[in-house]
């Protein structure tokens, strides 16, 4: 009786373990971004070292396609994430990281990321976190 109940056991330990290894999660991407050299903002020292470090390891430990963008523009952001949604289906995850300046908006309860070429008070060259 003890045999068929670890044997039992055994099996339903070992049957979800098996089946997590059958599941395909699709593919894995991630969009990464630095910005220590602001135009009109306060210079930052990490950021860009940050978000290298970060794509280093989603690459090498974790096996994702990485875009890496150093200090970019809003528009070179907006491209980048234009182009990405028309190349991922509904079967691949994205990942994105950011490192910089942002602002909260209490008022509107909305989060930006701050370009390269961001100016305070000046909402054109911020990006929606939403």
């Amino acid at each position: 009786m003890i045999r068929r109940l670890v044997l039992v056991l055994a099996l339903l330990m070992w049957a979800p373990a098996h089946a997590a290894l059958d599941v395909d999660f699709g593919r894995y991407h991630a969009l990464v971004i630095g910005i220590n050299d602001y135009q009109n903002l306060p210079r930052l020292g990490t950021a860009v070292n940050d978000a290298s470090a970060v794509a280093d390891v989603l690459r090498q430990k974790y096996g994702f396609k990485v875009e890496l963008l150093l200090n970019p523009t809003r528009d070179k952001v907006i491209r980048t994430l234009d182009r990405l949604r028309g190349e991922l289906t509904q079967r691949d995850n994205l990942l994105i990281y950011y490192a910089g300046h942002g602002v909260l908006d209490v008022e509107a309860d909305e989060g930006f990321w701050m370009s390269v070429d961001a100016k305070e008070g000046t909402r054109s060259d911020w990006i929606s976190i939403s």
